[in-house]
């Protein structure tokens, strides 16, 4: 059985247990849409996981200064990176507003160092983006989370003409789930995906120019600098 949350926030965070707080933070943030609650848990779990900036600080996701983030004592094991992985793309999923989620996926993208950060959840990340931004529904995020599907197909995400006629998805395929949310913000930009699926093209009005940039993945260095260029990351879980 788990820990209560009130007992998580109160043990000594080296005595709690990961899977503890991961649990527990995906409960708050899904069940009891508690993203405060979460986010003090995360908090911890960035303690308890010992990231540090190059002084020794533990990790800060509101810290102005954006610094580099890692543990110098010991590597992470992959039960530890596959904890934090799937935290914070929950916590950006479950943002309660696309600044929010944003602050999370910059913090990710630009502050976690490799091997925490990895291309994978790069782009569970940029996804879940995608869905808070276009879940907000307003012209400038809808014209924001644009910016955000031409990142996935720069980063070789094929959008799937498919799944805007055909109703089964497979969730568990990002290309799948890139597709679904992707479909929104397509059709208020009056856009569509290209019939090969890696770029885009207009959909019945004529002044948008179409959009077809045909990029290999990238390395999640690169990506890096792409997040940086767009001000903005990379993206379900």
């Amino acid at each position: 059985m788990l820990p209560t949350t009130q007992k998580l926030l109160e043990t000594p965070v080296m005595e709690t247990l990961l899977p503890d707080l991961m649990h527990t933070i995906l409960d708050e943030l899904k069940s009891n849409n508690d993203f405060q609650t979460g986010e003090k848990l995360f908090f911890r779990m960035l303690e308890k996981l010992q990231l540090q900036d190059s002084s020794g600080r533990t990790a800060d996701i509101y810290c102005p200064n954006k610094p580099q983030y890692s543990r110098k004592n010991r590597p992470f094991t992959n039960a530890e990176m596959n904890f934090f992985r799937k935290t914070i793309a929950t916590m950006i999923r479950y943002a309660p507003h696309p600044e929010k989620g944003l602050k999370y996926a910059s913090f990710f993208l630009n502050q976690i160092r490799p091997p925490l950060r990895d291309a994978q959840t790069e782009i569970t990340v940029l996804i879940n983006l995608i869905y808070i931004y276009g879940q907000n529904g307003s012209d400038e995020y809808m014209k924001a989370a644009l910016d955000f599907v031409k990142i996935g197909l720069e980063r070789g995400i094929v959008l799937q003409r498919a799944t805007f006629t055909e109703r089964k998805r497979a969730f568990n395929d990002p290309t799948s789930v890139f597709s679904s949310v992707s479909k929104n913000i397509l059709k208020y930009n009056n856009l569509q995906p290209t019939q090969d699926g890696k770029g885009l093209e207009p959909s019945g009005t004529p002044h948008h120019s179409t959009y077809n940039h045909r990029f290999s993945t990238t390395s999640t260095s690169a990506t890096k600098t792409d997040s940086n260029q767009h001000n903005q990351p990379s993206g379900q879980q």
